[in-house]
């Protein structure tokens, strides 16, 4: 990361629309601040896209890594969405 944006809380609403168009073009957040704090940060849409992506990544990895150390049974994606379809079209009335 870059040296980091900063922009008062003070001046923001002014520049809200300028401010949109520069989180958009870059993947680095702007934060908006008081001075005694960043109070917010503002990111555009794919480099929010991507922190959610890469949250969820992390997430799926964890709860891997936590049914290996308490021996828990997994299975391939591919065959619990086999089974949800199935459960589904039993469920469908017809």
């Amino acid at each position: 990361m870059s040296d980091a944006t900063v922009i008062s809380m003070n001046e923001a609403p002014a520049r809200l629309t300028a401010l949109v168009k520069a989180a958009q073009t870059t993947d680095e957040p702007l934060f908006i601040a008081t001075d005694e704090s960043v109070r917010a940060v503002l990111l555009g849409i794919d480099a929010y896209d991507t922190l959610i992506e890469r949250l969820e990544d992390l997430e799926d990895s964890l709860s891997i890594l936590e049914a290996r150390i308490t021996n828990e049974s997994t299975r391939p994606l591919d065959e619990f969405l086999q089974e949800q379809r199935e459960m589904w079209i039993a469920d469908v009335p017809g």
